[in-house]
């Protein structure tokens, strides 16, 4: 009887260890799944939109637009809960933070377009040109009074006064031509551009500052995903600078 009993114990254990095995490795054979789909489906296509941010974000700073507009992939993939389940709370709060920023940015941008806009406007309605026979206009009668020109926009923004002196030189010369007509700016160009950028100035400081925030905010995503992916484990946060 006692040996029955001692038989029937072993198979009990025995069942259970084997069970205890089966279980174990169902989990591991899950966790491996989840980490595979995080991978492909989440980690490695954030990653190709931020290499692609960081990759033209400073030059598009420098110039004056915004550094980054997130592409449908990535909308899709924020916006359909791919980030929902609990294992991905540190991604989904950088994200959220990321793309805060990029809201932010993006105001300061169109408040920086807008300012920049109005001030070369205003200084074409206000600057005088005068022909080789003492008649007298304005630079907007001459360039328009709707002047909006990305080579003007993007020499004022990255503060190439070489690059904008000449550029205005150019139009005046070349309108004036077309009039039959030789103007000469009673205001130098070399002194609207001065005047220009001191007005832009405060707006530039705060979308400069923004867009490098955004900027460092991406570096700091980029690094916590080379990670889990080199490793193969979850998304954590890389600890603050």
């Amino acid at each position: 009887m006692a040996d029955t009993i001692e038989l029937v114990a072993g198979w009990i254990v025995a069942g259970l260890v084997t069970l205890a095995g089966v279980l174990l490795a169902q989990r591991q054979s899950d966790r491996g799944r989840l980490r595979q789909e995080d991978r492909v489906t989440i980690y490695e296509p954030i990653h190709r939109e931020l290499e692609g941010v960081l990759s033209r974000g400073r030059r598009l700073l420098d110039h004056g637009y915004s550094v980054w507009t997130p592409s449908d992939d990535f909308s899709d993939l924020v916006h359909r809960g791919a980030l929902v389940p609990r294992r991905h709370d540190p991604l989904r709060t950088e994200i959220a933070e990321l793309l805060r920023l990029q809201e932010r940015h993006i105001r300061t941008w169109t408040e920086l377009y807008n300012e920049r806009k109005k001030a070369i406007q205003d200084k074409w309605e206000k600057t005088e040109l005068e022909d080789e026979k003492g008649g007298r206009r304005k630079l907007a009668d001459l360039l328009g009074r709707n002047f909006d020109d990305a080579r003007f926009n993007d020499a004022t923004t990255s503060l190439d006064k070489e690059g904008w002196v000449r550029e205005l030189n150019v139009r005046v010369i070349g309108q004036g031509g077309n009039l039959g007509l030789k103007f000469k700016l009673l205001t130098s160009a070399e002194d609207l551009f001065d005047q220009i950028t001191a007005i832009l100035t405060p707006t530039q400081k705060t979308f400069m500052e923004d867009g490098e925030t955004l900027l460092r905010h991406v570096e700091r995503i980029r690094a916590g995903l080379e990670e889990a992916l080199a490793r193969g484990s979850v998304y954590r946060a890389p600890p603050a600078r």
